[in-house]
């Protein structure tokens, strides 16, 4: 009986034991359960916290940009600075022509373009025409909306050197230097689609045009170089096209 009875308290200490293990074991599983849960809400409070930090008025205006850009085939605002462009229309007439063109601020831009001709034609084997000269152009322009896409007005400044010369078998040389200074007004816009540019604009300038002669010239000669002087308002108009970045 006794022996009875020290066994069913044994059993009964040792399932007490084994209670209190599983209970302290839950409470373990709880509290790394309520651990896990903290340190969720932690991360997520970090998470918040972070992206109040990180994205500021500037990210957001850089993300803008990003997104127009790369989503934008049309020739929406982009972030370009730089351009460079050619005149295709003007080597038709033996003239190079091109420009760079730089954002200085959020609507402006400066831009420089720069002319080379050079080319001669001639008669059999009596007569050789040949002219010759370059020509400046600075310019500033203004966007209505973020330089360096979309409509804007520019005011421009002009100014060319050409020399001209005839050349007939017998005859002494017939040289002249043609000047022209002038400026004026347009108005444009300009598409730019993944770099690829297109610019088209219109307006008017006052032209300035004379002609100084060789000390041998005479202008009653056939050359004719007398009546190209001319003073006046005449129509500007362009197109170009290029890569900006």
């Amino acid at each position: 009986m006794k022996k009875t009875l020290l066994l069913v308290c044994l059993g009964m200490f040792m399932a007490n034991i084994t209670f209190s293990q599983m209970s302290f074991s839950g409470n373990k599983l709880k509290k790394s359960a309520f651990d896990l849960t903290e340190k969720k809400a932690n991360f997520n409070e970090d998470n918040s916290l972070t992206t109040k930090v990180v994205i500021t008025d500037e990210d957001n205006d850089m993300m803008k940009k990003r997104r127009k850009k790369g989503g934008h085939r049309g020739g929406g605002s982009g972030d370009y600075s730089n351009s460079i462009k050619v005149n295709p229309l003007s080597m038709i007439f033996g003239t190079f022509s091109g420009m760079y063109e730089r954002k200085i601020s959020d609507n402006i831009s400066l831009g420089l373009s720069a002319g080379f001709v050079s080319r001669s034609t001639g008669i059999a084997s009596i007569m050789e025409y040949t002219y010759s000269g370059f020509t400046l152009a600075p310019e500033c322009r203004y966007y209505f909306s973020e330089a360096i896409q979309g409509w804007y007005g520019s005011a421009f400044f002009t100014f060319s050197s050409i020399t001209e010369k005839m050349t007939v078998t017998g005859q002494d040389d017939l040289k002249n230097t043609i000047t022209v200074i002038g400026g004026g007004v347009v108005a444009g816009h300009q598409w730019i689609w993944g770099g690829f540019t297109l610019d088209v604009y219109a307006g008017i300038g006052y032209t300035s045009m004379s002609v100084s002669y060789d000390s041998s010239y005479d202008p009653n000669q056939v050359l004719g170089a007398s009546g190209l002087s001319f003073s006046g308002v005449l129509p500007a108009l362009g197109t170009a096209v290029g890569y900006s970045f």
